[in-house]
């Protein structure tokens, strides 16, 4: 294996996703593979800044003395279901206090204006497609919009604020996410969910029972399931089997016995002082931009560590000798997170917080078995891509012995010869893993800490395939990938003081700033862009070619969208007429991106993302009512 290092260039320039529902802020929230395509456009991942939790923050020990660091864990974070949804040519916008849906032409910039039932809210897309599902909390029913028409209302069980959509749309699964913040005070069911059947002109909801607490909703690839994730285990949804309401099948997962009877070892090298087990209390990521699964859209929380003003410290761990590779007592959370089904439905895996274990689930025999890692495994990815015959593959990271764990899924949970373990990457603090939309490729890094590195993986089993370690300028808060697997998009985190406050050195200006960089794939070249404003929320083209980030800063006057080309890494500006909330890309056919705006009687921007034309629509009486 070649190891490359890479440092950035240094260019300062000062200035500087989202169809549907949920998904995977580091490859996406807990559901790797998640319900819908995100606000990017793309595989994702979103970790919150460095920090967080409450009390003090982490001990860091001089290495000279056995060194340790009590980190935070890596974060993700959820989104929010009022901001304008794009489908492949229409924008929809709900209006709960007028009790109507706005749909905006982005051809002819025609508005129309359905109504729908009482209070609508919660409204989602089927990427590509202009079919949208909402959620009328007031009358407890559901309507599935066909363009512009809005289909009978569905009973739907009360209380629902989450809308989880097949990737083909022929099935969506209503719900309630406890985790959400309240937009209308009413607290659903923990344990009913309505499965929609969304066959043109038969749509058609059924009430089903599952597990406590709900979640996730993951869908297997060939579309015939669903799996909710709840705290004490996994529910199948066999839509084929749905045909009454009843209660769904549940694997229990809380009780299984570590290191059980079936259970293979995988037994990574240790180092003699590994950082110790996840800890503290969950990064707050802040508000939440549109309803994909992304960003901070809001401030971090207090504590953690403090912002990094030049070099970090060295929380790796030691890799000069080994340990007895006895894996520590389990602590954290018992409920399953990092949750993710294979394309065929048949197996899921899944991870706890501060444990060692990785789980896997036989969804079609309900059976659970288990294997022990070395350390605690602080992010768990998979890597499935669609058309490849070859076995699917686990992805887990160690992060007190900078480690990388993958598992060919199932024989990997027995057989040794069916797991790799990558040597400890040296120099390296990695926490979570990000794989591409292919798997070609996987992203190495932490949110933890204000770490400025990551490190590219290649996943090939070719005896000169690269990692490449790449060198940044800031501290990490998010990724993604365009779809085409060339590019990253890095979202960084800000540190605490004024960029131009006087007598600072140059390294703390850029701390200080806002930015992101664009890495390249293929050679780890970055580029940074320092903002204006936090780049959030962001979207990337489903052609690949383009990214836009909002900038938003309403204290100095930003209201800016800037452009990415993701071939040449320059940047184009664009000035708007109002604060900037939430942006998504629509079809190809279309080539546009449209823009939510604060505004008293509503605006939406459309950018044609090739040629840069810009159309506005003003006067659909929103109240101010988009929003991210």
């Amino acid at each position: 294996m070649k190891m490359k290092h890479l440092g950035l260039c240094a260019s300062l320039i000062i200035t500087i996703g989202c169809n549907a529902a949920s998904v995977s802020p580091a490859g996406g929230n807990d559901t790797k593979n998640g319900s819908a395509t995100g606000p990017m456009g793309g595989n994702y991942s979103v970790g919150a800044p460095y920090g967080g939790g409450t009390g003090a923050g982490p001990t860091l020990v001089a290495s000279g003395g056995g060194s340790v660091a009590s980190l935070p864990p890596e974060t993700e974070s959820q989104v929010d279901f009022l901001a304008p949804r794009g489908g492949g040519r229409y924008v929809y916008v709900t209006n709960p206090t007028r009790d109507i849906i706005a749909i905006i032409d982005s051809k002819t910039l025609a508005i129309v204006e359905v109504t729908a039932g009482d209070a609508p809210t919660y409204l989602t897309t089927i990427p590509g497609q202009d079919v949208a599902l909402v959620i009328n909390v007031g009358s407890q029913t559901l309507n599935v919009l066909r363009g512009t028409t809005v289909g009978a209302p569905l009973s739907i069980v009360p209380g629902a604020n989450s809308i989880s959509v097949s990737p083909d749309g022929s099935h969506a699964v209503v719900w309630f996410d406890s985790s959400l913040p309240s937009k209308t005070g009413v607290v659903g069911s923990y344990q009913d969910v309505s499965v929609i059947t969304l066959s043109p002109g038969k749509e058609s909801a059924t009430s089903m029972t599952v597990g406590f607490q709900p979640s996730a909703v993951v869908f297997s690839n060939d579309n015939a399931a669903a799996f909710v994730i709840t705290s004490d285990g996994i529910s199948a949804l066999r839509f084929a089997s749905i045909t009454v309401p009843a209660r769904a099948p549940l694997i229990r997962i809380q009780d299984v016995t570590v290191g059980g009877t079936d259970a293979g070892t995988v037994t990574a090298d240790a180092g003699s002082s590994p950082l110790p087990a996840d800890s503290g209390a969950p990064v707050d990521a802040g508000a939440a931009p549109d309803s994909g699964p992304l960003g901070d859209g809001g401030s971090s929380s207090e504590g953690g560590l403090p912002p990094d003003g030049g070099a970090s410290p060295d929380l790796r761990a030691p890799s000069d000798s080994q340990s007895d590779l006895t894996p520590p007592a389990p602590t954290g959370s018992g409920k399953p997170v990092d949750v993710s089904v294979t394309r065929d439905g048949h197996y899921a895996i899944a991870r706890r917080d501060g444990r060692s274990e990785l789980l896997l689930v036989d969804l079609v025999a309900g059976t659970v078995t288990s294997t022990q890692l070395s350390s605690p495994i602080t992010d768990l990815d998979i890597k499935d891509p669609e058309g490849v015959s070859a076995s699917p593959q686990a992805f887990a990271v160690l992060r007190n012995e900078s480690k990388l764990v993958r598992l060919d899924i199932p024989a990997g949970f027995t057989d040794s010869t069916h797991q790799k373990v990558w040597p400890a990457f040296v120099d390296e603090t990695i926490g979570s893993v990000s794989i591409s939309k292919k798997g070609t490729y996987a992203v190495l890094y932490t949110t933890a800490a204000p770490i400025k590195r990551l490190v590219i993986v290649e996943l090939s089993d070719s005896a000169d395939a690269q990692s490449t370690s790449v060198v940044l300028q800031k501290a990490i808060r998010a990724i993604a990938f365009s779809d085409d697997e060339k590019v990253a998009l890095v979202l960084h985190t800000k540190a605490d003081g004024s960029p131009t406050a006087t007598g600072i050195d140059f390294a703390t200006q850029l701390d200080r700033s806002y930015g992101y960089t664009l890495v390249s794939l293929q050679d780890g070249f970055p580029k940074l862009q320092v903002t204006s404003a936090n780049p959030d929320p962001f979207t990337i083209t489903p052609d690949s070619s383009k990214a836009f980030v909002l900038l938003r800063d309403d204290a100095n006057g930003v209201r800016a969208a800037q452009r990415i080309a993701l071939d040449s890494f320059l940047v184009d500006d664009f000035q708007l007429g109002s604060p900037p909330s939430s942006i998504a890309a629509l079809s190809t056919d279309t080539r546009k991106v449209f823009i939510g705006q604060e505004h008293p009687e509503g605006r939406i921007t459309f950018i044609d993302w090739l040629t840069g034309a810009v159309e506005s629509v003003t006067g659909f009486d929103l109240n101010g009512r988009i929003q991210q």
